[in-house]
C-alpha cells in the first residue's frame, strides 16, 4: 500500500494533480480578497453615497422662507424727508427643514450707500411681537451698525425665545434690520432698493430685494 502511495506521487499523473490543487486553492484565496475588497469598497461607496445625499438635500431643503418684508416709516433728522429707518423681513423655516441655529445666520446687506454682513445680537425682549411698529419695538430694540434682531412673533416652545433655534414649521420670526444706522442716519428714501441675503449657515441662501415706495406720506408702516 505505501508503495502504491509512493508510486502515485512520484507519477507524472500525480504530479499534474499536486500542481492543479495547488493552483485552485490559490484561485480561492485570490477570490476571497477580491471579494472582502469589493465588498468594503461597496461598503464605504454606499456610506459616502448617503451622506452626500443627505448634505445635499440639506443644502436644498435647509433654510428661511420670506413670507414679507415691511419698513417702519419716520422722518428723517434735518430735512423732514420720510424715509424708511428700520426693515423687518418676516421669515419661518422651508418646507422639510431641519432645525435652524439662528445665532449662525449672517444676512449680507446692500444699498446704494453701503456693503456688509450683519450678525445676530437678538434679544429676549422682543418676544411676541404681532406688528412692525416703532413703539412696540421700543429704543433697545433698534440694532446697532453691523447687527440685526430677531424679533419672535410665533413658535411651537420656548426654543426661539431661549435658544435662538427654529424647530417647527409653525415658528414664525421677524428680522429687523436698522437701514437708518446702515446708512449714517438717513434711512432709506422713496425709490430706493437694498439686495438682502439671508444666509443661515448651512443650507440655502434666501435672496430678496427691497424697493421703497414712491410716497411715504402719512405711513407708519409700508410694504416693500
Amino acid at each position: 500500500m505505501k508503495n502504491k502511495i509512493q508510486n502515485f506521487f512520484q507519477a507524472e499523473e500525480g504530479q499534474v494533480g499536486i500542481g492543479t490543487l495547488i493552483v485552485f486553492i490559490a484561485m480561492v484565496l485570490v477570490a476571497a480578497i477580491a471579494a472582502a475588497v469589493l465588498i468594503n469598497t461597496a461598503g464605504y461607496l454606499q456610506e459616502q453615497a448617503t451622506r452626500t445625499g443627505e448634505e445635499s438635500t440639506a443644502a436644498v431643503s435647509d433654510g428661511l422662507d420670506i413670507s414679507t418684508v415691511v419698513g417702519n416709516v419716520t422722518e428723517a433728522d434735518g430735512n423732514g424727508e420720510d424715509v424708511v429707518d428700520v426693515i423687518g423681513i418676516n421669515a419661518e423655516l422651508k418646507p422639510g427643514s431641519d432645525n435652524l441655529d439662528l445665532t449662525a445666520l449672517t444676512i449680507d446687506y446692500q444699498d446704494g450707500s453701503v456693503a456688509t454682513t450683519l450678525t445676530n445680537a437678538s434679544s429676549d425682549e422682543l418676544s411676541d411681537a404681532e406688528n412692525l411698529s416703532k413703539s412696540h419695538w421700543g429704543d433697545d430694540a433698534i440694532a446697532d451698525e453691523g447687527e440685526f434682531l430677531i424679533n419672535v412673533i410665533q413658535e411651537t416652545d420656548d426654543s426661539v425665545t431661549d435658544d435662538n433655534v427654529m424647530t417647527s414649521q409653525q415658528d414664525r420670526v421677524q428680522i429687523l434690520i436698522n437701514s437708518e444706522e446702515l446708512n449714517g442716519g438717513d434711512g432709506l428714501s422713496t425709490g430706493d432698493t437694498a439686495d438682502i441675503a439671508l444666509n443661515p449657515g448651512e443650507g440655502s441662501v434666501t435672496y430678496t430685494t427691497v424697493v421703497v415706495p414712491s410716497t411715504l406720506s402719512g405711513l407708519d408702516v409700508v410694504s416693500l
